[in-house]
């Protein structure tokens, strides 16, 4: 199972986003969604830029949310190490 960060950091490295892609990041169902993906929507206009088709940018959802990059990368990094860990006590325990 990956886990949350990973995934988070998986979706921010495509940039602009979904539906769907907010729905995983933020893990509700299809409403809040987009409830959520129209408020970063209408920033981007409210701004005084144009939106891609379909798509929002990440860094609105995360303003948003309040976010913060760096720790979405960092705690990615603690779970990835949890998981080598996590793996190598598994092949360990199947050797034996």
């Amino acid at each position: 199972m990956t886990g949350i960060n990973i995934l988070r950091e998986e979706l921010i490295a495509k940039i602009y986003l979904t539906k769907d892609d907010v729905r995983k990041f933020l893990k509700v169902g299809q409403d809040k969604a987009t409830i959520a993906f129209q408020k970063c929507w209408q920033k981007c206009i409210d701004d005084g830029y144009e939106n891609v088709e379909g798509r929002i940018y990440y860094k609105y959802l995360l303003e948003l949310y309040r976010f913060k990059e760096n720790d979405i990368h960092r705690l990615a990094k603690i779970e990835r190490q949890i998981k080598r860990d996590t793996d190598a006590v598994e092949s360990t325990v199947s050797q034996s």
